[in-house]
């Protein structure tokens, strides 16, 4: 089919073609939709030089959907379509992919994941065609949709299609806006539930970064924003995302910051946003440091170094090097750093950033570079890299003197701190006196809100059970119709099956009455064949007689001519006989043939007459039973759901009224025991707050470590029943529209079943009818092929008969030649021998002739008398010769 489509182009075929998959795009079905897409805008793509092709690219779009009103509009369509494959010609016009890509969009905005796949994987066919503007940025739209609010399989293809989006089809088309949004959805699929979405983003945005100089920078970006979040398998994620990234000087300056603190976190974010996109330096050697973080950031973008070998020759990418003046501590030099903590470094909680009046050592990075191994062979590079040596260790020692300045200096720092956190303590303790105050007066305020909560959740309890008993009442009643319904259905249904009983009583009748022509029938048949059978034996019969007569007209070899004449004679009268006899015969097979397929013919369409009344009759019947018996069975399940969920429902109220009014009783006893807690504690503090000064910070440590925890679960408790009362008022309204809704599904459900099954019952019957179709055609078929194989079998046998009966006669023909040839030479011999006895007979006689003149008055009449008996004997030699 494919390539007689590549051949005739936009002709009849293709148009039956789209017709088909149409009238499959109407089925309700979301699977056979999905399935059905695919080829059909495929074979569109094979029209993009003919009108029709446009317009039906036009209604696909209005026909995605089984509404009923687009069926009408599709349907239409296709007749159009028929007519114009019959009349409109090619036109010259080229069609864009323009609409292939608005029918892509459209089936991106279905509900079904199927459909939105399938859209995906031909939206991989048609990418990398040139499309408007207004046309991208709602695909882009469509494809971040898709990556974020969609299912597992759907946001996969979504990953995937972005990564070719941003690679392969439209580099040059995107924007800067447009590039941000597709990077921030792949940053958006690192943090998804499902590992193979986040997998995919993570091997996206490593391909993004080495495809493109510009988008590597950009990259970064989303890797950067997920170093803060929460999760720390987002946070591992991140990590190795920059691992795979370009090393460059901007991300080895930023992943070098100590991460732990926040504000070098949000440094790092804002830095990463500020990177510039073309690089045409090479990335200079990093330092490495000494925190934890910075570790982290130099292993990560050692990965990256390694792992970012991409086939551009004009990037250089260095290796991190390290030195051994490196590692040393090196002044706090960068202003940042000492902003970050103001007090307080990173190292220790309680120690402080040093200065040192010593000056500050020399960058050992500026410092000249040393030889290498192929240098040594000169000897002012060794004096030069010895100089070099021991001007580093001059350095190292005069860090080691001020190390000891540095320790004082952090002693008297200490000391500092100390006096002002003891400071600090004295005016937190007075907020903490301020507080105790107003957690009294929210207690008090709880109290009186918790009273007027329970108040209102009575009265809402009476209201619901005034309307749960009327619920039950009408529920009583429904169900007393229902059943009153059912007996008379039972009844009705009882009718009907007797009915039924008989007229299947009668089909059985007939039925049996058919079978029994049927067998007649066939005893016919049977009966034909031995027909066949005992002309053939006939034709045996005459074989042999013919043999027969062959060897007769053999033996008699001197009446030969005579026996083949009256052999001729009789063969062609046999012949003729015969001829006219095989003529009969097939006559008389020909009419019998006629009319045993007429009789069939009308035997069977009574036949179907009855079979499609029976099967109305049938369907009719198992309907009505099917009808009633799925009534009567949702109408006994929804009666015990009914009960059951009554039942339970009471259970769950009546225990929930006993937790609730338990709870606000230890609720109450909390209350007063709190406030009698805290009455004896402030008694106990006004007497003893002389006596206990030196005790102060332990003790205003635990009163306020208490009085939190007291005032905390009391607003708690307080707090968790409101929400557990609105809640369960919440969930019972909620499950009473819950129970409406699957009524009326239910209602829904059985009439679609109802439908299904009349639906099945028609496809029953159509199969019914096309199986006896099928049967009698091939049972025509088959007598069919029984009269031509006997009709040609005796054909076969009488091109034989003739073909050795004439094979016989140039045998015998050919002997008889081989005989007269053999006699004509004895005759040319005897004539020759005649001449030449006549020659010696003459030369004889001339003799005798002058010798005896006197004596023979006439010698030559004897002479004349000789030569005429020879030409006599010649001319019937020749006469027998001929004969």
């Amino acid at each position: 089919m494919a390539s007689v489509l590549e051949i005739a182009g936009p002709s009849l075929l293709v148009y039956l073609e789209l017709r088909d998959m149409c009238s499959v795009l109407v089925s309700h079905h979301c699977a056979t939709r999905a399935l059905a897409l695919p080829s059909l805008l495929s074979c569109t793509r094979r029209l993009k030089r003919s009108k029709a092709a446009e317009r039906l690219r036009t209604e696909l779009r209005k026909g995605v959907w089984p509404e009923p009103k687009k069926q009408r509009r599709l349907k239409d369509f296709l007749e159009s379509v028929e007519i114009l494959s019959h009349s409109d010609p090619v036109g010259p016009a080229r069609i864009g992919p323009e609409p292939l890509l608005q029918a892509v969009l459209v089936l991106l905005n279905d509900s079904c994941g199927r459909v939105q796949r399938a859209a995906l994987k031909l939206l991989g066919d048609l990418g990398d065609e040139a499309v408007s503007p207004e046309c991208l940025q709602s695909l882009l739209k469509s494809l971040l949709l898709a990556a974020q609010h969609a299912d597992e399989a759907v946001r996969l293809e979504a990953v995937e299609a972005i990564q070719t989006a941003l690679c392969r089809w439209w580099p040059g088309c995107l924007t800067e806006e447009q590039q941000h949004m597709l990077l921030f959805a792949l940053g958006c699929a690192l943090k998804d539930s499902c590992p193979h979405v986040c997998a995919k983003a993570m091997t996206a945005l490593s391909t993004v970064s080495q495809s493109s100089r510009g988008l590597s920078a950009q990259v970064f970006t989303p890797a950067a924003d997920l170093l803060e979040h929460q999760d720390r398998f987002v946070r591992a994620r991140a990590c190795a995302l920059l691992g795979r990234l370009r090393s460059t000087p901007e991300v080895t300056q930023l992943l070098s910051l100590r991460c732990e603190d926040s504000s070098s976190l949000s440094e790092l974010t804002v830095m990463s946003r500020n990177l510039p996109q073309p690089w045409l330096k090479p990335s200079p050697p990093v330092r490495a440091t000494r925190t934890s973080s910075g570790r982290d950031g130099v292993r990560a973008l050692g990965a990256g170094a390694e792992h970012s070998g991409s086939p551009e020759g004009d990037m250089i990418h260095e290796p991190i090097t390290a030195r051994q003046g490196d590692f040393l501590e090196e002044p706090v030099s960068d202003p940042r750093r000492r902003q970050a903590s103001p007090g307080f470094d990173e190292d220790g909680p309680l120690r402080k950033q040093a200065t040192s009046s010593s000056p500050a050592p020399r960058d050992i990075r500026q410092a000249e570079p040393l030889a290498t191994l192929e240098d040594f062979e000169d000897k002012e590079a060794i004096k030069a890299t010895l100089g070099v040596v021991n001007r580093r260790q001059e350095e190292w020692q005069r860090q080691l003197q001020s190390v000891d300045e540095k320790q004082a200096e952090l002693a008297h720092i200490q000391w500092k701190l100390i006096r002002d956190q003891s400071s600090s303590l004295v005016k937190e303790l007075a907020i903490v006196q301020t507080q105790l105050k107003d957690l009294k007066a929210e207690s008090r305020r709880a109290l009186v809100e918790c009273e007027r909560a329970f108040r209102d959740n009575e009265a809402k309890l009476n209201e619901e059970r005034g309307l749960r008993l009327a619920m039950f009442e009408s529920l009583e009643k429904g169900m007393r119709k229902v059943r009153s319904d059912m007996d008379v259905e039972a009844q009705e249904r009882q009718a009907a099956n007797a009915e039924v009983s008989q007229k299947v009583k009668a089909l059985s009748e007939e039925h049996n009455v058919r079978l029994r022509e049927q067998q007649a029938q066939d005893l016919q048949q049977r009966r034909l064949r031995e027909d066949l059978k005992v002309a053939l034996e006939d034709l045996d019969a005459l074989k042999q007689t013919v043999c027969q007569e062959l060897s007769e007209r053999r033996e008699g070899e001197e009446t030969l001519s005579e026996l083949l004449r009256e052999v001729r004679e009789n063969l062609q009268k046999e012949a003729q006989n015969r001829t006219a006899a095989e003529e009969a015969i097939k006559e008389g097979f020909q009419l019998s043939l006629d009319q045993e397929k007429a009789d069939r013919a009308a035997e069977g369409n009574s036949l179907r007459s009855l079979l499609s009344s029976l099967q109305k009759e049938l369907s009719g019947l198992k309907e009505a039973n099917s009808q009633q018996r799925n009534k009567l069975a949702e109408v006994d399940h929804s009666f015990n759901a009914l009960n059951a969920r009554m039942k339970e429902l009471q259970h769950s109220l009546e225990d929930e009224l006993q937790k609730r009014a338990e709870s606000a009783q230890r609720l109450d006893q909390s209350v007063k025991d709190l406030q009698s807690s805290i009455e004896t504690e402030v008694d106990n503090r006004k007497s003893l707050a002389e006596e206990v000064d030196h005790v102060l910070k332990s003790m205003k440590s635990k009163v306020k470590n208490l009085v939190c925890e007291q005032g905390e679960l009391s607003r708690q408790a307080i707090e968790t029943a409101r929400k557990q009362l609105q809640e369960q008022l919440d969930r019972e309204m909620k499950t009473r529209e819950a129970v409406q809704g699957k009524l009326q599904s239910a209602c829904e459900d059985q009439r679609l079943m109802l439908l299904e099954s009349n639906e099945r019952n028609e496809s029953l019957l159509r199969e019914l009818e096309r199986r006896c179709q099928e049967q009698l055609t091939m049972e025509l078929k088959e007598v069919e092929a029984a009269q031509i194989r006997l009709t040609e079998e005796t054909h076969r046998q009488l091109r034989d008969l003739r073909e050795s009966s004439e094979e016989r006669w140039l045998e015998e023909r050919q002997a008889r030649e081989a005989q007269v040839q053999g006699l004509e030479d004895h005759v040319d011999f005897l004539e020759g021998f005649l001449q030449d006895a006549r020659e010696l007979f003459l030369q004889r006689g001339s003799r005798q002739r002058r010798s005896k003149m006197s004596q023979s008055p006439r010698p030559l009449d004897g002479l004349s008398e000789t030569p005429r008996r020879l030409s006599d004997t010649r001319g019937g030699l020749g006469a027998f010769v001929n004969d």
